[in-house]
């Protein structure tokens, strides 16, 4: 990050100007947190792979930059359920409820049918094509404590699935339906999960109206995750494209 801190409006406006997205971006940063934007202008090597750990399964393409404007990764699923997926997630499990989180994306799919993506924060990231919500028991896999944004359009369930899910170590599963801003085939979202104490809050798309989906009492403040992100298709194979991961604390210590 070789921003001034805060960050100034120029430092920001140098990736494109994005308006709701920047505004809420420049609004989460301040001389007393810790800010991250990711974007993808340069190599695989110098913008995923030394921050992020990449996932690939045995018949999708794994992620790499691609020769348009405004800087983009690209990872192709495959075409089926049992191997179709790709993923990333942060390398260290240093964020927490106590000096707060965030995690925000850009992506955009080739199509949205038959396809499930999950973003949020977890202790543990799943496996390669491994769901980290089970939907249909309402239950986190391999997951202890975290908060997962999912959008299934047809691979759990017939019609599709929104809903930010959390669990704690001590605390029960609880899950919030969020209606708004969907993923549209060939067409970005903007997602925005942010963590603080123990309070989990979603935003998708335009996120001036506050946020789509608030559960508190979601964990402890003390329960440590990473940042993850999936995506997996049932059938035909699916472009998933990503503009920029933000990553940021709310105060430091």
């Amino acid at each position: 990050n070789d921003s001034p801190v805060p960050l100034s409006d120029a430092f920001i406006r140098r990736f494109s100007a994005r308006g709701y997205m920047e505004d809420f971006l420049n609004a989460r940063a301040s001389i007393s947190r810790s800010f991250e934007f990711h974007d993808f202008t340069n190599s695989v090597a110098a913008d995923i792979t030394n921050k992020w750990t990449i996932l690939a399964s045995s018949t999708a393409t794994t992620w790499a930059v691609l020769a348009e404007s405004g800087g983009w990764a690209r990872g192709v699923t495959g075409a089926s359920l049992a191997t179709g997926a790709v993923g990333l997630h942060q390398i260290t499990k240093f964020w927490d409820g106590t000096y707060g989180a965030g995690f925000a994306s850009r992506i955009r799919l080739s199509a949205v049918t038959n396809i499930r993506l999950e973003q949020g924060f977890v202790d543990v990231a799943p496996a390669v094509g491994t769901f980290a919500v089970n939907v249909a028991s309402a239950a986190f896999n391999s997951v202890t404590t975290g908060a997962v944004y999912v959008f299934d359009n047809g691979v759990a369930a017939s019609s599709t699935i929104q809903r930010l899910y959390t669990v704690g170590v001590s605390t029960a599963i609880q899950n919030v339906l969020t209606t708004t801003n969907p993923y549209l085939s060939a067409a970005s979202l903007f997602v925005a999960m942010e963590i603080d104490g123990t309070t989990a809050k979603l935003w998708l798309g335009d996120p001036a109206g506050g946020p789509n989906a608030v559960i508190h009492t979601a964990f402890a403040a003390t329960e440590s995750w990473l940042p993850w992100f999936q995506a997996k298709t049932q059938s035909g194979s699916k472009n998933v494209d990503v503009d920029f991961l933000a990553t940021w604390t709310l105060s430091r210590p």
